[in-house]
């Protein structure tokens, strides 16, 4: 590590920027070290010549803070995310961020849960999942199965799935929480392992050309049913109905997905784009 001739002087208190933290998140970090803010320094530097693109996260900007924290060249670049997966800055482990809050750009592979150190990284409390196997079983699922057929965190499809956690019975959404050591926590978390199968299930070649099939209805919906119950079949008390409603919703805005997408002339989202072999005809399931 060297500091560029033409960039600034490194700041007297470096600090490290952890894997894939991004530089919005590093400069806030450094700055504070520091005892000042970003607008401090970039004010200062401004000042002294130096030119600041309006993009926050322009390479020029990244050049500068390099130097600032005296860090290697591949630093706020080494995390880019695949380009047919679009991903946002998310916070990262705080283990893996050895206790401090940082943001960056999480490896394109990587779901809700940091399998490293057992944490869970979406909305609401950062805490151990270790206790609750299902959420770690449901992450190796969502890398091993869902990003080998383009879904990630910001796919369509897992996100209208993420309505399946109002459907937790209690006698499944009390003991999670027990073994979070939580008094609450959002529909979201708490239903990511089934949210995690049931993406799985609706991307599944069999599952699709099963009940996308001008079959007769009662057919469909018995097959669906039973596909429920062996995706989530701890649910199986409750109505299937609610779940079954779930899917099939989400199922009809996979169509609206790709009709919206087929008009305008862009491409669809990719972990819908392979639902479009299955379609035979616009979904009618509520009028069946």
């Amino acid at each position: 590590m060297s500091v560029n001739s033409g960039g600034p002087p490194p700041l007297p208190v470096r600090v490290r920027c952890f894997p894939g933290e991004g530089l919005i998140s590093y400069a806030r970090r450094l700055s504070a070290a520091n005892h000042l803010t970003v607008e401090d320094v970039e004010s200062a530097l401004r000042s002294q010549g130096y030119v600041f693109p309006y993009r926050r996260d322009s390479e020029e900007r990244q050049r500068i803070w390099r130097n600032l924290g005296l860090l290697h060249a591949f630093a706020f670049t080494e995390t880019e995310p695949d380009v047919t997966i679009p991903i946002s800055y998310r916070r990262l482990c705080a283990k893996c961020s050895a206790g401090r809050e940082a943001d960056g750009l999480l490896s394109a592979t990587a779901g809700d849960v940091c399998l490293r150190h057992h944490r869970w990284l979406g909305d609401g409390v950062q805490v151990d999942v270790s206790r609750v196997p299902e959420f770690l079983t449901a992450e190796r699922a969502f890398r091993r199965v869902l990003m080998r057929r383009g879904v990630s965190l910001g796919s369509v499809v897992l996100m209208n799935c993420r309505s399946i956690g109002q459907c937790l019975p209690e006698h499944v959404v009390q003991p999670r929480l027990r073994r979070l050591r939580l008094r609450e926590a959002g529909t979201v978390m708490l239903g990511y392992p089934e949210t995690v199968a049931l993406a799985a299930m609706l991307t599944d070649d069999a599952f699709l050309n099963q009940v996308l099939s001008p079959a007769r209805p009662e057919s469909r919906r018995a097959f669906l049913d039973e596909s429920i119950k062996a995706a989530v079949h701890h649910m199986e008390l409750v109505e299937s109905w609610r779940i079954r409603n779930v899917l099939w919703r989400s199922l009809k805005m996979d169509y609206e997905h790709l009709t919206s997408a087929r008009l305008r002339g862009v491409a669809p989202d990719p972990s819908i784009a392979v639902t479009t072999p299955f379609w035979t005809s616009r979904p009618r399931w509520e009028e069946d």
